[in-house]
């Protein structure tokens, strides 16, 4: 997909005044349906987020978290096993790290005693997962992402 197929990917940090001009003028070129996914994460599995998005939010900006669970609404697991398998890139650790970060309210230091690592270590590892996966638990949509990674994870062992 590309941006002359309609479809387009911005990345979060872009600032959000340039995410609105950039849409506008994408949109006002494609009237009938353009749709904008923001995400950090790259591969099959933004491509597959990217069609769902302008399935579900034709003519809007969409998030990963809200397609993967837009679609889930519909009754379509599609998305199930590529963001799964997304996941198969990050190593266990890192993920567990992210998790714990988000299950300790974003206290790294709790975070970490909780993980028995040293504080820096949890920053690598939180560092990794992002690298890897494209998932920055900072951001609270990214963040949500490692969320249903988990639900899944629980749902499907």
């Amino acid at each position: 997909m590309s941006y002359e197929d309609g479809l387009s990917f911005f990345s979060p940090s872009l600032p959000v005044e340039r995410i609105d001009l950039a849409f506008s003028e994408a949109a006002e070129s494609f009237p009938e349906r353009f749709g904008a996914l923001l995400t950090n994460i790259a591969g099959a599995l933004a491509e597959r987020l990217l069609q769902a998005a302008l399935s579900h939010y034709p003519n809007k900006v969409a998030y990963p978290d809200e397609v993967i669970l837009r679609d889930t609404l519909y009754g379509s697991f599609a998305l199930y096993h590529p963001f799964l398998a997304h996941f198969d890139k990050a190593k266990a650790e890192w993920v567990k790290s992210g998790l714990a970060y988000l299950d300790h309210h974003a206290d790294k230091k709790e975070a970490a005693e909780a993980l028995y690592l040293h504080r820096n270590s949890l920053l690598y590892r939180l560092r990794k997962l992002k690298e890897v996966a494209g998932i920055d638990i900072n951001e609270p949509h990214e963040a949500a992402l490692l969320l249903i990674f988990r639900a899944l994870k629980v749902g499907l062992d």
